[in-house]
């Protein structure tokens, strides 16, 4: 018996759900192809650059102050919050130092819902820079390790309209760092100290230091049409 195409009719009908759930599907297609082409590579660099110098000064005053990155015991590596839950940096525990799918599920929070500024972001003058993404800031942090502290291979973020963040990167002595992303490692060489990225964290990627001292600018902000347009301007 030969079937022709045209004359199925789904007994199951296509109420507006699914007429919803068509229109849906469309959107994340849009979606995925318009963050893809604002992470045309795994790092761009944006205008946003930090005096690495005058920030290693201004920072010292926040040492005491630094905590262990997930609120565990690794020696090499530290971390403090430049945006957190509630914008203090006294609290014996920061939940936002540390990958959050750690939470139990009753204390669940994403990325794009943690945005109070702390006195560190407020305080450090060398951090004006960041000021340009300031109305988009989420949960972000400075973080701070010594040789062989590293993160494991992982992924932050995914494309599709579930995950409403961008990350941001940058290190003060990018000659003290390994970055891999997909296996590839990123030619730190052309890495400049101080400068933003905008890093594209769909992908699998890890870091380690290879020296002591090293400073990491870990950033996150909203993903908007606004965030988006910004950083049409601020892109190099």
């Amino acid at each position: 018996m030969t079937i022709i195409a045209e004359n199925i009719e789904p007994q199951n009908g296509l109420d507006d759900a699914k007429k919803n759930s068509l229109l849906f599907d469309e959107e994340l297609i849009l979606y995925h192809d318009r963050y893809y082409k604002l992470h045309s590579s795994f790092l761009r660099p944006t205008k946003i650059k930090i005096d690495v110098n005058f920030f290693k000064e201004e920072i010292k005053r926040y040492h005491s102050k630094f905590r262990y990155f997930t609120n565990k015991y690794y020696k090499q590596r530290y971390c403090i919050s430049l945006v957190n839950i509630d914008g203090t940096i006294d609290k014996e525990h920061d939940i936002t130092a540390q990958p959050l799918d750690l939470l139990p599920a009753s204390k669940h929070i994403a990325d794009w819902e943690i945005t109070k500024k702390t006195e560190v972001y407020k305080n450090l003058k060398s951090l004006t820079p960041l000021r340009e993404l300031d109305e988009y800031l989420t949960r972000s942090q400075i973080l701070l390790w010594h040789k062989n502290a590293s993160f494991v291979p992982h992924i932050d973020t995914w494309p599709d309209q579930s995950c409403k963040n961008l990350r941001f990167w940058g290190v003060t002595n990018p000659e003290n760092y390994i970055f891999k992303s997909l296996g590839e490692s990123v030619n730190m060489e052309k890495i400049e100290p101080g400068r933003i990225y905008l890093v594209d964290t769909t992908q699998w990627h890890y870091a380690k230091a290879t020296g002591d001292w090293q400073y990491t600018f870990f950033l996150s902000t909203k993903l908007n049409d606004s965030v988006i347009n910004l950083l049409e301007k601020l892109l190099l």
